[in-house]
């Protein structure tokens, strides 16, 4: 791979790192208006739903896709040990 020139390098560089800026300031002013209602609505605090909603350790046992996975899992760093093979249930009901 050839040197590039230091005289066409740099100043591409410069306008590379400017275009950029100026991509980022575009997708913050994009943004802001968002920002300004979540700062000013005095309910976000409370605000709550599925998402954020603590779990059960019963639900999570439910839900943990390594658990369920466990017996297709390869035997790599960090997958469960397998006393059984395990039988596969359907991601969907």
């Amino acid at each position: 791979m050839k040197i590039e020139n230091p005289i066409v390098f740099y100043p591409r560089r410069v306008l590379e790192a400017l275009n950029s800026g100026f991509r980022w300031a575009r997708l913050f002013l994009k943004f802001r208006p968002a920002l300004k209602r979540v700062k000013a609505d005095r309910t976000a605090r409370a605000y709550t739903d599925l998402a954020l909603s603590a779990s059960s350790d019963e639900e999570l046992n439910e839900m943990d896709l390594i658990q369920v996975f466990k017996g297709a899992i390869p035997r790599t760093h960090g997958a469960p040990a397998v006393a059984v093979k395990a039988q596969l249930r359907p991601a969907l009901p």
